[in-house]
C-alpha cells in the first residue's frame, strides 16, 4: 500500500505538468480561432448599411478599428464578390484584413 501511495505522490506532479503543457500549447490555436469570431450575434444589411446586433440591441455599424462600414463593404465586395455579405457576417476578421487592418487584429 505504501508503495502505491509513493507512486501516486510521484505521478501527480507529472500529470499536472502534462495538463499545464497541453493547456499552454492548445491556447495558441484557440486564440487563433477566437480572433475570427464576430462579436455580433446577428447582422443584416439595408442597402449599403450594416445593421449589427450586439447584446440584444441592433446598431448601425459605423466602423470597426477605425475602418468604416463603407470601407468594409467595398473591401468585401472586391475580395469576395457575391458572397460579400456572408463574409462580413461570418468572417469579419478576414474582411477587416482585406480592408487594410493589420493581420494581428482581434475582433
Amino acid at each position: 500500500m505504501t508503495e502505491y501511495i509513493k507512486l501516486l505522490v510521484l505521478s501527480v506532479p507529472l500529470v499536472v505538468a502534462g495538463v499545464a503543457f497541453k493547456m499552454e500549447n492548445s491556447s495558441s490555436s484557440r486564440d487563433t480561432e477566437w480572433k475570427k469570431i464576430s462579436p455580433f450575434t446577428d447582422m443584416k444589411f439595408e442597402g449599403e448599411r450594416i445593421i449589427a446586433e450586439y447584446d440584444g440591441i441592433f446598431y448601425e455599424l459605423a466602423s470597426i478599428e477605425k475602418i468604416t462600414s463603407t470601407e468594409l463593404i467595398k473591401a468585401s465586395k472586391k475580395e469576395f464578390g457575391l458572397k460579400w455579405q456572408k463574409r462580413i457576417r461570418e468572417d469579419i476578421a478576414e474582411v477587416l484584413i482585406a480592408a487594410g487592418a493589420p493581420e494581428s487584429i482581434e475582433v
